[in-house]
């Protein structure tokens, strides 16, 4: 199997190395199920070595960072229905249910408000975090009032005069969506699933805005539904919608701001309306009559 390496990657010898190990154990899985554990702990005890030795917990979320942002890069170029997206979902979850090395427990600060570095997937979610600043929204992440703004610009973010691919950032979202719907208590995961039906659905949006959109939102429902659904978010009732923010809601939805029954059909209802529009791609119309199928029943 072929994968893009950007430069980032491929200029930097340890960077390189993990993209090689993410790789051959792609490539190791692929039809041989039964071998997964076998395979899976050879991937973790490859990946040790690549990392600072005896680390500091600061020297290893920098690591551990670095490690999902590249696993993220290759997870973007799978179409999520592949055994490789399937297979990089249970490896960040093995990883999440190992124990952190020794000298991480003894130096981390038990204030932090993140020191549950691997239950929380905390490093995970700040790596998806800088895909996310990339988004293909309308508009932008880092154009919204609301928006927090980064202090570092790290080397996978692309370019400012580019975007991801709608079809990359729906791969990311089938990605997210299938880890909550397997660990539902993992914090901050659920609410970038609102995010996604708010962006597509609940605001009044061209044609080519809706291409670059429904495809991530419909992967929620599609990955992670049942788990979606039976969510009410309360934590992202705010009292307050002056910003644009994941927790609010958009101009075609006048109920209560989280999860409900209500919303959810509102929902499949815009995805049927956008199926039937003119100025939409197959590649659209298909995605969200997909979501109206797997949202009927989840």
């Amino acid at each position: 199997m072929n994968l893009d390496e950007p430069e980032w990657i491929s200029g930097e010898p340890l960077y390189h190395a993990v993209f090689e190990t993410l790789l051959a154990f792609i490539n190791s899985a692929l039809g041989d199920s039964e071998a997964w554990p076998h395979r899976i702990n050879q991937t973790i005890a490859s990946l040790r070595p690549l990392g600072t030795q005896a680390p500091t917990a600061e020297e290893y979320k920098v690591d551990s960072r670095v490690l999902y942002a590249i696993l993220l890069t290759m997870v973007k170029q799978f179409e999520p229905a592949t055994t490789a997206h399937d297979d990089l979902v249970k490896l960040v979850l093995t990883i999440r249910n190992m124990p952190m090395p020794p000298t991480v427990i003894q130096t981390i600060n038990k204030y932090d408000r993140n020191n549950e570095i691997h239950i929380e997937l905390t490093t995970f979610i700040g790596a998806y975090s800088s895909f996310e600043q990339d988004a293909p929204l309308h508009p932008p992440l880092d154009e919204r009032p609301s928006s927090i703004i980064f202090q570092d610009r790290p080397p996978w973010r692309l370019p400012h005069y580019r975007s991801l691919e709608p079809l990359e950032w729906a791969s990311l979202n089938a990605f997210i969506a299938k880890i909550h719907a397997a660990e539902p208590e993992i914090p901050k995961l659920d609410v970038r699933g609102l995010f996604a039906m708010i962006e597509a659905l609940e605001e009044v949006r061209t044609g080519a805005e809706l291409e670059d959109l429904v495809s991530a939102a419909s992967a929620w429902v599609i990955y992670a539904g049942p788990a979606l659904r039976s969510n009410d978010i309360p934590y992202v009732c705010y009292p307050t919608e002056s910003k644009r923010m994941p927790w609010s809601r958009g101009e075609l939805w006048k109920g209560r701001h989280a999860l409900s029954e209500e919303r959810w059909q509102f929902w499949l209802q815009r995805f049927r309306e956008i199926a039937e529009r003119a100025d939409v791609s197959d590649v659209v119309r298909t995605a969200a009559l997909r979501a109206v199928e797997a949202g009927s029943g989840a």
